[in-house]
């Protein structure tokens, strides 16, 4: 049984903040008076969408993949460019324009 994921932000204007992640695929994108992503970060930085996470339902594993944002997106300090996505792990750390976020389980029951 998979664990409940969340991203939680380490640095950043949302330092604090948590995100629970449910059945995917979410959009993280610069919060905007249009904006319908579903997170939304108040940074300058981040693009309008700028990564996308999803979620196998098969295995529970999660990916986060680049939308082409301009200033890239950083998993453990590594560019993630794999059109595919990256797997996150527990405790990863997910740097978005200058929000870090560090991706979480709940354990797995």
């Amino acid at each position: 049984m998979q664990g409940r994921a969340k991203l939680v932000v380490i640095a950043g204007p949302h330092e604090g903040t948590e995100y629970p992640l449910f059945a995917g695929p979410l959009i993280i994108g610069r919060n905007t008076q249009s904006a319908a992503w579903d997170i939304c970060l108040q940074d300058r930085s981040v693009s309008r969408p700028h990564a996308r996470l999803e979620c196998d339902a098969a295995t529970g594993v999660w990916r986060i993949v680049d939308l082409g944002s301009a200033n890239g997106t950083l998993l453990n300090d590594e560019l993630v460019t794999d059109p595919t996505g990256q797997v996150l792990r527990d405790g990863d750390v997910v740097c978005i324009g200058e929000t870090e976020l560090l991706f979480s389980t709940a354990g797995s029951g």
